[in-house]
């Protein structure tokens, strides 16, 4: 490579060194360019000129560079003002939206325990009820076969016996009363409960001591007949079947 003396542009000294080379030193350059800031010194001239003198500049001066490197690293590594950390940091919009999700997730999970809660409730509400219910009938059907029973065994025990007006009145009086109460019989909802052949039972005394009373008032309201004493006669196959409808 030939070199050429030339006069440097920012001191005057002559120099001798590369034909592109302008300035006699780096120190002259940087001065130049300070007093002579223009639009034509880009940032492209200046890594040229960096890269062409990359040579002769690095062999003199490996100390400077690496001590500006340094400051560099170090300017690098200084906190800068005003920034806030990351911890301090607002959390980001996934952060946001994850918090969201596990909120709904905890919420939903309080409103489906509050149902279940009340479902709970609900049902034991209805267990009580129905066992209540359940009591009150056994209950009652203990109070009506009762009822029944004790006329069945009234009127069997009567059976073969003389009736005067007062006594069927009052067996008419009793049966329909008797009628009345057992129609309320929680069994009657079920076609196959004994309950159904017990009131039959109780209608076929009621209308048999009705029957009896009318005829006996028969002979009372008659000028032409005398008076026959009235007995209580129950076939043997109806006596059976009051009997068997005993048995609870």
């Amino acid at each position: 490579m030939q070199h050429q003396e030339r006069e440097c542009p920012q001191c005057g000294d002559l120099y001798t060194g590369r034909a592109d080379k302008q300035f006699c030193s780096e120190a002259c350059k940087a001065q130049y360019r300070r007093n002579n800031l223009d639009d034509k010194f880009t940032d492209d001239d200046n890594a040229e000129d960096d890269d062409a003198d990359d040579e002769e500049w690095d062999a003199e001066n490996d100390d400077w560079d690496a001590d500006d490197e340094d400051e560099n690293d170090e300017e690098s590594y200084k906190p800068v003002h005003g920034k806030v950390s990351l911890i301090e940091s607002p959390p980001s919009s996934i952060t946001r939206l994850e918090q969201a999700n596990e909120a709904e997730r905890t919420r939903q999970q309080h409103a489906l325990e509050a149902i279940r809660l009340r479902q709970l409730r609900i049902e034991a509400q209805l267990k009580e009820e129905a066992e209540e219910e359940a009591k009150e009938a056994a209950e009652k059907i203990k109070s009506l076969h009762g009822l029944y029973s004790a006329l069945i065994k009234k009127c069997l025990k009567q059976d073969g016996q003389e009736l005067d007006e007062d006594d069927l009145e009052t067996w008419v009086d009793e049966l329909d009363a008797a009628v009345e109460k057992y129609m309320s019989h929680p069994g009657l909802h079920q076609p196959d409960d004994k309950a159904h052949k017990r009131l039959k039972d109780l209608y076929w005394l009621r209308d048999m001591f009705s029957g009896m009373l009318a005829e006996l008032k028969e002979q009372q309201a008659s000028f032409f007949k005398s008076v026959e004493p009235v007995y209580l006669e129950l076939p043997s196959k109806r006596k059976a079947r009051l009997r068997d409808h005993l048995v609870a």
